[in-house]
């Protein structure tokens, strides 16, 4: 069982002491159970007389209204730093280039939130007037 937790609800505490361990291992062996989140953690075949004893530990766990729930905690996405800016789509008179980020650092798990906010930004590049390009301004006057 890689990582993987099993926090009890029991109404018995001696069934749970008896029979929790026995059943774990029955998972973790890859016993299939009937039991509400109860889920086979290994790969492996079991004998005929494995899978019997299994089932017999879960029919006493079901009894004393045993379930299994994985505790599995919610991961809030988290924003990456912004990567490098594009290429200025002018190489003068004013142009424009972004850069964006990722909700991967980290990515949002189990339900957790996603990012808030935009995942790209924008500025302006290049303003120098271009080689030969007059540069007037229009005033208006208001008498």
């Amino acid at each position: 069982a890689v990582g993987t937790f099993f926090f009890l609800t029991v109404v018995d505490a001696k069934c749970k002491m008896q029979h929790v361990k026995p059943f774990n291992r029955c998972l973790a062996s890859g016993f299939k159970s009937e039991i509400e989140d109860c889920v086979a953690t290994g790969e492996g075949k079991l004998k005929k007389w494995q899978t019997k004893r299994c089932a017999q530990v879960e029919e006493i766990l079901k009894k004393c209204d045993y379930t299994c729930k994985v505790d599995i905690p919610t991961v809030d996405g988290g924003w990456s730093d912004f990567g490098e800016w594009s290429v200025c789509s002018a190489e003068c008179g004013g142009g424009s280039q972004s850069r964006s980020k990722t909700c991967t650092n980290p990515s949002p798990a189990n339900g957790g939130q996603e990012c808030e906010g935009e995942d790209e930004e924008s500025r302006t590049c290049n303003p120098e007037p271009c080689p030969g390009q007059s540069t007037f301004y229009v005033t208006r006057y208001i008498f």
